[in-house]
């Protein structure tokens, strides 16, 4: 679970949790998730700032993840 109470500022609906370098969202998959690892827990921050926060139709596994919700 996150040591910071920044997943309260993530808007994607698809985020789950973050822990150290990591990002997990749901998978693309039923009952799966996905694993964004990043090099530091400072690029994960600026993914999460950038993205999670509340740009997130601009992330990859939300395109797929919209796809997948669209299909069924």
């Amino acid at each position: 679970m996150p040591k910071h109470n920044i997943s309260a500022y993530v808007e994607c609906p698809f985020f789950r949790y973050y822990d150290g370098c990591k990002i997990c969202c749901e998978g693309v998959q039923e009952r799966s998730s996905i694993h964004l690892a990043f090099s530091s827990p400072e690029e994960r921050r600026i993914y999460m700032k950038s993205i999670c926060y509340s740009n997130y139709e601009f992330c990859m596994v939300a395109k797929a993840l919209y796809e997948k919700y669209e299909a069924e």
